[in-house]
């Protein structure tokens, strides 16, 4: 199954999922689902200013499967 939603963070409210504080991102699709996934998968798309962007989830017997950054 395939999730898109948009994620806005800045380097400071991304810390405690840096750190490891905390572990799952919560986040709410287009089409109104909330979903959660591992943080740590995030952190490749961490710059200066935060994360920002448009992504797609793909799971799979709701396992994580795959997140890329579309814009």
């Amino acid at each position: 199954m395939k999730y898109k939603f948009v994620l806005k963070m800045s380097t400071q409210e991304f810390l405690p999922y840096y750190r490891g504080e905390i572990q799952q991102v919560v986040v709410t699709t287009f089409e109104h689902i909330r979903v959660q996934f591992p943080a740590m998968y995030l952190r490749k798309y961490l710059t200066s200013d935060g994360i920002e962007g448009i992504f797609s989830l793909e799971t799979e017997n709701n396992k994580f499967k795959k997140l890329e950054k579309i814009t």
